[in-house]
């Protein structure tokens, strides 16, 4: 934005505690009657803010706002009080699967989502996946056959293991790593929890997080995949350069492209995917990707091995961080 003649200011923001509009969360009537009808959490937050930090009292023509969990009424109203004729744009690359994002629709000029479902199901969104960074072509001799680093969610671990012993049988050169970034404690509180998720009494998922986190630790981890140590983007970009092809997987409840799949598609990569979704883009060209049974996956070798001849299309383009960019900000001269 800076670089294309663009003065900004930008606000981080936390999530905020008791926020019953994220779906996983327990008791979530009793927390909106409460946290929100009773005491409205986000524009307590936003207040709080408003009061300390002066950005917030400028004068702005546009107004950006990125998932945006804890946004709220009396931000936005307090930012149009100022600026009456600003224009707002919501983006998300999360869906209304882990938050309740439709709830602030009705306060933003245009909408847009990275998921293809969600754009189908909310009149008021807008297809908009994710933007990818173009790189300089790589050299054809690839130092890699198959390139994936992520964090260890939504059985990643367990789906890449399952991968695996292919590579290892059809000497597929590899860089897989797997990152956990911490251990959770488990205390009184914590194994209380964990035992009524366990029998359905409390929030299911807490106990499928947790036996996928003990897995993790506990495998012996005979093909080398595990890290605790963060990859920098910089570094990933070297190393999925010099890879020909691009392991992907996604959460279950999510229809969109993730980042690493945009990012392997703008740059001319093969992709291998659990996303059964991913040939409903009309700009993913069908011979670049291969989509698998995340429990029981199946590879040609050839798809792997074989050269691939990379073709851009104008509708890709648009994905291009530049283009994506004047997109949002609903400004001309695309491409």
């Amino acid at each position: 934005m800076i670089r294309q003649g663009h003065s900004v200011t930008t606000v981080l923001y936390n999530y905020v505690r008791y926020d019953p509009y994220f779906t996983i969360s327990n008791f979530k009537r009793i927390k909106k009657f409460i946290f929100i009808n009773l005491f409205n959490v986000h524009d307590k937050y936003w207040r709080d803010r408003v009061k300390k930090e002066p950005i917030f009292s400028e004068e702005y023509d546009f107004l950006l706002v990125l998932n945006g969990e804890c946004i709220g009424q009396y931000i936005i109203n307090h930012l149009k009080d100022i600026n009456p004729n600003m224009r707002s744009v919501f983006y998300t690359w999360d869906t209304t699967n882990y938050y309740r994002y439709d709830r602030l629709f009705k306060y933003f000029d245009r909408c847009y989502s990275f998921d293809l479902n969600d754009c189908k199901k909310y009149k008021k969104l807008q297809l908009l996946p994710i933007y990818y960074l173009e790189e300089a072509p790589a050299s054809r001799n690839y130092e890699y056959d198959v390139m994936m680093v992520g964090i260890n969610h939504d059985g990643r671990y367990s789906i890449v293991k399952r991968i695996m012993p292919f590579f290892k049988k059809n000497n597929i050169r590899s860089f897989i790593k797997i990152i956990q970034v911490r251990r959770s404690k488990i205390g009184l509180k914590r194994r209380v929890m964990l035992c009524l998720s366990k029998h359905q009494l409390y929030n299911p998922t807490l106990y499928k997080d947790y036996k996928e986190e003990q897995d993790y630790f506990n495998d012996g981890d005979v093909y080398g995949i595990k890290s605790r140590t963060l990859i920098e983007p910089a570094v990933y970009r070297e190393i999925s350069a010099t890879s020909r092809c691009i392991l992907d997987t996604q959460r279950q409840t999510q229809s969109g492209l993730t980042a690493r799949f945009m990012w392997a598609l703008g740059n001319g990569k093969k992709i291998i995917t659990t996303n059964k979704y991913a040939l409903d883009y009309d700009f993913v060209d069908r011979e670049s990707v291969l989509i698998i049974d995340e429990n029981a996956p199946v590879i040609p070798l050839d798809f792997i091995t074989n050269d691939y001849c990379s073709r851009k299309n104008s509708i890709l383009l648009q994905y291009r961080i530049d283009n994506w960019v004047k997109t949002l900000l609903n400004t001309s001269d695309i491409f």
